[in-house]
């Protein structure tokens, strides 16, 4: 998996990301997402789910993985952990992404959401690609 760095960012979260490719890219995002909004919370994985989009560009493609995974979350209170399979693929002008995401329903004694994000958000989001790795910049609004 990739890196990611929280840095300060005035009223709202964001993290700096870089990865090998963009499935690594992604995972990276949701990483830092769980780590921002779900601190030190435990379980494991006991139940699957299956994301499918298809977007205009990559970055959209990154801001609709990393909302449903918060939509997922805040809506129907259902903890993701770790992507089972993920493919990210080009086809004329159109990104597809396919994944199988793993998690568990929300259990307050295990898990504690620390920071509620409202929003995944376009802001100063561009994947940049740059001696072979991956960078953009994600900001959450909380």
């Amino acid at each position: 998996m990739g890196t990611y760095k929280q840095i300060d960012h005035t009223a709202d979260v964001a993290v700096r990301l870089e990865g090998d490719n963009y499935e690594d890219l992604i995972r990276t995002a949701a990483a830092a997402w769980r780590e921002v909004v779900l601190e030190n919370s435990q379980g494991a994985p006991v139940e699957k789910k299956q994301l499918t989009f298809e977007t205009s560009s990559l970055e959209e493609l990154l801001v609709n993985c990393i909302d449903e995974l918060n939509y997922l979350l805040t809506v129907k209170r259902w903890v993701f952990y770790t992507f089972e399979y993920l493919k990210v693929e080009k086809s004329e002008e159109i990104w597809k992404l396919n994944a199988e995401i793993a998690g568990e329903l929300l259990d307050p004694q295990r898990h504690s959401i620390e920071i509620e994000i409202k929003a995944v958000t376009f802001h100063q989001l561009n994947i940049e690609k740059e001696n072979g790795v991956y960078r953009t910049l994600l900001v959450f609004d909380i």
